[in-house]
């Protein structure tokens, strides 16, 4: 079976929102590398960011659904029921793929008193639903392994665009975002309203390390554009990452592709991206002194290895999409032949 005769359905609620988004733009990303490659690509995005109903609009699925496909491709948890309710209401026999991207399976980590996130993420409710998919693509083993199931799966990262994240002059990214400043330059790649990403605990520790520093501290933060991304990271002297969970984050792999130095709590697939990489360090616990300490020593590292770690380990799109395009047509043939 030839790649132009097969169609690939991706659902999801992680997309770009429109010019200047960063929201889900990884899932963007991989539909354009798969297209470059020849599959036939049609999305089916449902935006529950902007309004939560949209998941219990089953007609939106049947409608997206409705079409000759050979694989169907879903991309979070909580579109998966819809998509084999329409399968059945339509009687189509498409095999469906389960892209899991969720890193907060199994946690409750600061939620008791959220009900609703509780649920959202058990894993009750998900392992039922995996007798009715082909396969699970997981961004990371250690997350698919807390729903104790046998399905076929297979873990393929989240890849970084290494051809735009590069390494910049310090001078020059600073220079671009408007900054002049010669001191410390922190950046923390995330929505400072993202409870998950743990900001509070950012607030905590910044009067301590101004205090240990003799010029000025400047914080940055996200989301930014994702045109000036790669400016923000450059001009930092330290990425910090102390989220409570994650998958396998891309804001990881871009500060790597950049060559700056990362203080990042061990969350997800974080510790086995960054293995060895120099002026990179990964905290097991929230310690404010130990974090403290090892921004102040990641701040000495004017340049890491991290572009060379991500490119020999595969982290890259090219050598990921490739790895995506044999998977999926491997799937559309079996089911299909």
């Amino acid at each position: 079976m030839e790649h132009e005769n097969i169609r690939v359905l991706y659902i999801t609620n992680m997309y770009p929102r429109g010019p200047g988004s960063y929201s889900g733009i990884f899932v963007k990303q991989e539909i354009d590398e798969l297209k470059k490659l020849g599959l036939s690509i049609d999305l089916l995005f449902i935006d529950g960011q902007k309004n939560k109903l949209s998941y219990l609009n089953i007609f939106s699925f049947i409608n997206g659904i409705n079409k000759k496909y050979n694989l169907i491709n879903v991309n979070y948890s909580l579109l998966l029921p819809q998509t084999i309710i329409s399968k059945r209401i339509l009687n189509l026999d498409t095999p469906i793929i389960f892209t899991l991207h969720e890193g907060g399976l199994g946690h409750t980590i600061k939620d008791t008193d959220n009900v609703l996130k509780h649920l959202i993420n058990s894993t009750l409710w998900r392992k039922p639903l995996l007798k009715y998919v082909n396969l699970v693509i997981t961004k990371n083993i250690e997350t698919f392994n807390y729903l104790k199931t046998e399905v076929k799966n297979i873990e393929i990262p989240t890849a970084v665009d290494t051809t735009y994240f590069r390494p910049i002059s310090k001078e020059i990214a600073r220079k671009k975002i408007g900054i002049e400043d010669e001191g410390l330059i922190l950046f923390f790649p995330a929505n400072i309203n993202n409870a998950d990403k743990n900001f509070p605990f950012i607030q905590k520790i910044l009067p301590t390390l101004k205090s240990k520093i003799s010029g000025n501290l400047t914080f940055l933060s996200g989301p930014q554009p994702p045109e000036k991304m790669i400016w923000f990271y450059n001009a930092a002297d330290v990425v910090i990452f102390p989220s409570f969970y994650e998958c396998s984050p891309v804001v990881i792999k871009e500060a790597m592709s950049c060559n700056r130095p990362l203080v990042t709590s061990n969350v997800g697939d974080i510790k086995r991206v960054i293995g060895h990489t120099y002026g990179c360090f990964v905290i097991n616990e929230w310690n404010e002194e130990e974090y403290i300490d090892k921004i102040l020593e990641a701040a000495k590292v004017s340049s890491t290895n991290g572009r060379e770690r991500l490119l020999e380990k595969g982290y890259d799109w090219p050598q990921t999409a490739k790895k995506l395009y044999t998977i999926l047509m491997a799937e559309a043939y079996q089911v299909n032949k």
